[in-house]
């Protein structure tokens, strides 16, 4: 009886039994540690990717806010637009568009011919690399069109070679943008200041002291000489870059065959026997007069038969917006010494010519102003534009210079604001011209501006 008791008091293994206990609550409590801590993970993650999502649907907005701003109805596409974002994890957003009339019914997709949309509903649905979840975002916003396009956002536009006399001057439009394009061969003589770039399908030469403020980009050779300076780059995409008499390239050159220049000619790298693409091309725009388009835009329209006609009621005008068109392929011409007054926005639509004689002058009333003066629609001739020695226009006259031929701007006779287009543009000593972009009436809006409603975020279905 006494060995029973005292075996009942003997606590050996209690402790074993207690530690096993701890270690056991221990272990479930470490493991319950790792559930929360892995449920927590996973849902930090999911909410990372819920941010990334609905990041990315902005981003797809925004997206689609740029492409409204460069594009005319007629390009706007019907399918969605699906783009992926730089960076880890990968994002990608898918972005589709209703546009309504002013009505605010349903435009159908591709847009017919003219119209242009009152306002836009945008749906950018968001993803990460990881499927789920996709966020959506929408927005609606009323399109303000941009004004029409011009022909083009060139300076001068010379289909064939154009020429330019020494002391020609081709100023910006308050920044370094006054760019020449030529389909053909291009030569610039001494003190030639052009405040943008030259593009050339052809050859270009830079004669003495004759200064690019920008590019030189040609298909075939470049050659610069006596002193002539490029403040950027030059590219010969196809030939060869000459470099010579002390003229300078201050940024780098690369030809599609050899550089030859003096040990300081060149600025940055230069990159021989590397052909590249050409210039972009451009064809030489066209014009489709139709006298709605005009109209449509305050003008009143007159149309002659005669130059001589068509001269007298140019000059007789006192107010009013007009568009003179000219029916057969005459010359107008303004006599020596006489004077035209513009009084408010004009255009001069002919099949024929532009004559301005020595000592022509013309002149702006009432404040700035724009003139069409489109010439050559007849396809013969006359069908030139050419300002004779002296012959000038008003610093507060705003023109677009358009003939598929040639424009001759003579010595010292043309100071003037806008844009040239023809078939050869030929720039004679002295003559200057300052670049000012002009839009065309019954051209595409050259984008549109928003006025942006709501932007919300949507129940994915």
């Amino acid at each position: 009886m006494q060995r029973l008791m005292w075996r009942m008091k003997d606590e050996r293994g209690v402790a074993l039994l207690t530690a096993v206990m701890i270690s056991s609550i221990v272990m479930i409590m470490g493991i319950t540690a790792v559930q929360i801590s892995v449920h927590n993970s996973d849902q930090s993650a999911r909410d990372r990717r819920r941010v990334e999502s609905i990041g990315s649907a902005e981003a797809g907005l925004d997206y689609y806010f740029s492409y409204l701003q460069g594009i005319s109805p007629s390009e706007i596409t019907c399918d969605p637009i699906d783009e992926a974002l730089t960076g880890s994890p990968t994002a990608e957003f898918s972005v589709t568009a209703e546009y309504f009339d002013e009505a605010g019914d349903p435009i159908s997709c591709p847009m017919a011919e003219g119209t242009i949309p009152d306002s836009v509903l945008i749906t950018s649905a968001g993803t990460t690399s990881q499927v789920d979840p996709t966020r959506t975002m929408q927005s609606f916003a009323y399109l303000i069109p941009k004004p029409p396009r011009p022909f083009g956002d060139q300076a001068i536009f010379s289909d064939g070679d154009p020429e330019f006399d020494s002391n020609v001057s081709i100023f910006g439009g308050g920044a370094i943008n006054a760019d020449i394009y030529t389909n053909g061969d291009v030569v610039l003589q001494s003190n030639v200041q052009v405040e943008g770039s030259v593009f050339a399908q052809g050859s270009a030469t830079v004669e003495g002291n004759a200064d690019i403020k920008r590019d030189v980009w040609a298909n075939g050779s470049v050659t610069l000489r006596n002193q002539s300076v490029v403040r950027k780059n030059v590219t010969s995409s196809t030939s060869f870059i000459s470099v010579i008499q002390t003229a300078h390239i201050y940024g780098n050159a690369q030809a599609g065959t050899t550089i030859s220049a003096g040990g300081s000619a060149i600025d940055g790298l230069r990159i021989q026997n590397t052909p590249s693409d050409p210039p972009p091309e451009k064809a030489f725009p066209t014009f489709n007069y139709d006298p709605q388009d005009w109209i449509d835009d305050g003008y009143t329209v007159t149309t002659f038969s005669s130059c001589t006609s068509a001269r007298t009621f140019l000059q007789g005008i006192t107010s009013g917006k007009h568009v003179v068109r000219i029916t057969s392929p005459c010359d107008l011409v303004f006599p020596s010494n006489s004077t035209w007054t513009v009084q408010d926005d004009i255009a001069v639509i002919s099949e024929g010519g532009l004559t301005m004689q020595s000592n022509s002058f013309i002149d702006n009333a009432g404040g700035p102003h724009r003139a069409y003066l489109i010439f050559g629609l007849g396809g013969g001739t006359p069908c030139d534009i050419t300002f004779n020695s002296n012959s000038d226009i008003a610093d507060d006259l705003t023109a677009v210079f358009y003939t598929p031929c040639d424009i001759n701007m003579n010595s010292n006779s043309f100071v003037g604001k806008g844009q040239l287009f023809g078939g050869n543009v030929n720039f004679n000593s002295d003559s200057t011209l300052y670049f000012e972009l002009i839009p065309i009436p019954g051209e595409e809006p050259d984008g549109f501006d928003q006025d942006i409603t709501f932007i919300r975020e949507v129940r994915t279905t």
